[in-house]
């Protein structure tokens, strides 16, 4: 990045010269440094690229992150995604109840908003596993981030009889 200076360029996700790329089911969380900046997209270049079904989140309010995008600065999430262009209109902004974010632990607490929050059109092949090594998909959409979460066996368990009950 020649001629930038090391504040000029920063942002949880950069993006430089990058077209039709599909950036969905993740976690971002924004960093506390800076200018609390979630996207930094700097290119003319850079086209055709989505971004849906993501999970934002910053100790601090919503409205005061920064997503730079097509050359206008948002602030606050708000403001991004519900302006023309931006495409980000079913990601969330809340806390996704890592169970130790600190230590760089993201896996989610059962509780967590990120659960079954993934592209509900996203089907992962069989063989396509969490970092964990579980499958991708347990339930019925993908979990947004990189960890699927395993409901606990009595969870599972009524997972499984519900349905088969009489309904009223």
């Amino acid at each position: 990045m020649l001629g930038m200076g090391l504040n000029d360029f920063h942002g949880e996700i950069v993006i430089s010269y990058a077209r039709s790329n599909i950036f969905e089911n993740n976690l971002i969380i924004v960093g506390e440094q800076g200018d609390k900046r979630a996207i930094y997209e700097i290119a003319a270049g850079n086209i055709y690229n989505r971004f849906n079904y993501n999970l934002y989140h910053s100790s601090a309010a919503a409205s005061s992150v920064t997503f730079y995008w097509n050359n206008t600065s948002y602030s606050g999430f708000s403001a991004y995604t519900n302006a023309p262009g931006t495409g980000d209109k079913l990601s969330l902004y809340a806390d996704p109840l890592c169970i130790a974010p600190a230590a760089a632990n993201f896996r989610l607490h059962d509780m967590s908003p990120a659960i079954d929050a993934g592209n509900p059109a996203y089907l992962p092949p069989p063989d396509v596993l969490d970092l964990d090594g579980s499958p991708r998909l347990i339930g019925g959409r993908v979990d947004i981030g990189a960890y699927e979460i395993i409901p606990e066996p009595a969870s599972l368990l009524l997972l499984i009889i519900l349905p088969l009950l009489p309904r009223k």
